[in-house]
């Protein structure tokens, strides 16, 4: 995930943003049309901002330990 370990972070503040494109380019170059997610802390948050953009490619979502916060920020872009 950006911003941890030797990795870049973000700049522009939408960083769940990033790491959800950076899911898709990753599974996309791997040429994963489906998969299991699961995620703990903020992995889980960024699994379902992940399955909200793209649900076509989640077979299934399991998460563990998801701050309050990120349940806030599933909801940013349509209030569900």
């Amino acid at each position: 995930m950006r911003g941890h370990g030797k990795s870049v972070g973000t700049i522009d503040g939408d960083y769940f943003g990033h790491c959800v494109k950076d899911l898709a380019d990753t599974l996309k170059a791997l040429n994963v049309t489906q998969c299991h997610l699961a995620g703990v802390s903020l992995g889980g948050i960024v699994g379902l901002l992940f399955a909200k953009e793209f649900p076509e490619m989640v077979k299934s979502l399991s998460f563990s330990s998801i701050p309050s916060q990120g349940l806030e920020a599933t909801k940013k872009d349509n209030g569900r």
